[in-house]
């Protein structure tokens, strides 16, 4: 029998997916994943959380309930979603460190909640 360890990660480079503004369609920032109220960000807005989703922050591996989700819909249809935890953004269980702590809680809770316009349909594990 064979074991491989894994404890040296150092060789692999893990970083959360890159998107580009002119790809995308909508920004999204909601309490939970399915609430139907969310606030649309600007494309001021989006500029900023693109620079900072495709910045060479150090990533790290974190278990944590988001206090928000980031709903990225593209153009083609797809949609990345991003979960924001006190100071980190992150992509299923890899965060990053945001310099502004508090950017997204400041759009949530200062502007107009909206209705969504990203239709996600809940999807069920058997």
């Amino acid at each position: 029998m064979i074991i491989v360890g894994c404890n040296d990660r150092s060789h692999f480079v893990q970083k959360l997916s890159i998107i580009r503004y002119s790809d995308i369609q909508s920004v999204e920032i909601r309490k939970q994943l399915y609430d139907s109220f969310c606030v649309i960000l600007d494309s001021v807005q989006i500029r900023k959380t693109v620079a900072l989703i495709n910045s060479n922050q150090k990533t790290e591996l974190l278990k944590a309930g988001p206090k928000f989700w980031l709903i990225v819909k593209l153009k083609n249809n797809s949609i990345v979603k991003y979960k924001i935890i006190d100071t980190k953004i992150g992509e299923n269980d890899l965060y990053k460190e945001m310099n502004d702590k508090e950017f997204f809680k400041a759009i949530y809770y200062g502007n107009k909640k909206s209705k969504s316009q990203v239709i996600e349909k809940k999807t069920y594990d058997n």
